[in-house]
């Protein structure tokens, strides 16, 4: 297996792991940070990015943590990843 191939492993497990959380996560939580420990599913909520994922990395040294916004993207944050994954333009 290539670092490609397992990079596109992990990502499709955080993506499930996030789709499963879904549900409960919006729209109550939108706009919050949540970091997953990728392994285990056990996550935390916190308005702060890096206290969500510090509050994860103290239950689980170990691991891969996958961390994001809850809730559809902002207008902000797709005109970012339309230059990373997009044709590189300005929006």
């Amino acid at each position: 297996m290539t670092n490609e191939q397992d990079t596109t492993e992990v990502a499709q497990r955080e993506d499930a792991i996030y789709e499963r959380l879904k549900p409960q996560l919006e729209p109550e939580h939108s706009g919050k940070a949540i970091a997953i420990h990728v392994d285990t599913g056990d996550y935390r909520i916190h308005q702060n990015w890096a206290v969500a994922r510090h509050e994860v990395r103290a239950l689980h040294p170990d691991g891969m943590i996958y961390s994001l916004f809850i809730g559809p993207p902002t207008e902000r944050e797709a005109e970012l990843m339309q230059r990373i994954v997009g044709t590189g333009r300005k929006p």
